[in-house]
C-alpha cells in the first residue's frame, strides 16, 4: 500500500481476488498502472484513509479508491436494530420502516477529498459485489461455480430469464419449504418481489436470480477463486468459439476508469 503508486481498498477477499481479471476485461492492467489492491477485512477504510487525507498537511499524496458494498438495511419505526434487506425491499414502505445503506454516508463523508473516491453499487438495485455480478450478467452460467449450492436451480433461473419467462415462473422455481435457512430466505424473496413497486419486470427477474445466487455462496473466497479461474479461461479465448460475453459491474468500471486516469 505504501509503495504502490495508486491503491484500491476493498472490503473482502472476493474483490481482492477478482479485480485484476475484471480490469483485464476492460482492457486495463492493475500491474501496469502500479495499483495495489488491499483487503481491509471489512468496512475499516477510515483507519487507512488518515494516511492519505489531502485536506491535511504531511499526508501521502496518491489516488485511492474504496470499493464498498451498498448493503441496504431497514428497521421498524417502533425501534430495534437495523437488519439487512434486499434492494427490492428497500424504501418500499416508509410508514413502517426506516431505511439506510452503507455507501451513501461514506460517499458524502469523503466528498471533500480530491484524491480519494468511494464507489458502490447502484443506489436502488445494488446490494453486494456478488449480487452485482449477476445483476449485470443474469444469464451467464459461467458465474455458477462448483463450490456453490443450488447450481442447477440457479442455471434454471438464468435460462428462464433468457427465455423471457414471466416473473412468477422464476419465483416458482425457488423451493418454498422450511427445512433450511436458504428456503426461508426464498419466502422472503418471493414476498418482497410480489410487494415491490418496481415497474420493470426484468429488474425483478434479475433481482430474483442475484438474490438466490448470493444466498448460495457459502464461502466467498473459494467462490471468488473458482470464478477468477473461469473468467481468466474465458478471456483467453476471446474472439474464438466458446467465448462468453461478460459485463463488468458499472461501479467497478467507473472506479477503475477513475484510478487509471
Amino acid at each position: 500500500m505504501l509503495f504502490a503508486q495508486r491503491v484500491i481498498l476493498v472490503e473482502g477477499l472476493s474483490e481482492q481476488l477478482l479485480l485484476s481479471i475484471l480490469a483485464r476485461y476492460l482492457g486495463k492492467s492493475l500491474e501496469d498502472n502500479h495499483i495495489a489492491v488491499i483487503n481491509v477485512g471489512g468496512r475499516f477504510f477510515d483507519h487507512f484513509l488518515h494516511l492519505f487525507n489531502n485536506t491535511k498537511p504531511h499526508t501521502i499524496s496518491k489516488k485511492i479508491v474504496c470499493l464498498t458494498d451498498r448493503d441496504p438495511v431497514r428497521r421498524s419505526m417502533s425501534g430495534g436494530n437495523f437488519s439487512t434487506c434486499y434492494p427490492f425491499q428497500h424504501n418500499q414502505d416508509t410508514a413502517i420502516y426506516e431505511y439506510k445503506d452503507n455507501a451513501t454516508e461514506k460517499m458524502q463523508q469523503y466528498m471533500a477529498y480530491t484524491n480519494v473516491q468511494f464507489f458502490s453499487q447502484d443506489e436502488i438495485k445494488g446490494k453486494t459485489f456478488e449480487y452485482d455480478l449477476v445483476i449485470h450478467n443474469p444469464t451467464l452460467e459461467l458465474l455458477v461455480t462448483e463450490s456453490m449450492s443450488n447450481q442447477s436451480e440457479i442455471k434454471n433461473l438464468m435460462r428462464s430469464f433468457k427465455d423471457n419467462k414471466p416473473v412468477d415462473d422464476l419465483l416458482n422455481i425457488l423451493p418454498d419449504g422450511t427445512k433450511d435457512n436458504l428456503n426461508k430466505k426464498n419466502k422472503e424473496i418471493k414476498q418482497g418481489i410480489r410487494e415491490c413497486n418496481w415497474a420493470n419486470d426484468n429488474d425483478k427477474k434479475t433481482a430474483i436470480i442475484a438474490s438466490r445466487y448470493l444466498n448460495s455462496v457459502a464461502k466467498k473466497g473459494e467462490n471468488a477463486f473458482e470464478l477468477a479461474y473461469a473468467l481468466e479461461n474465458n478471456l483467453n479465448i476471446k474472439g474464438q468459439d466458446g467465448y462468453q460475453d461478460f459485463i463488468v459491474p458499472t461501479y467497478i468500471e467507473n472506479a477503475l476508469g477513475w484510478i487509471c486516469q
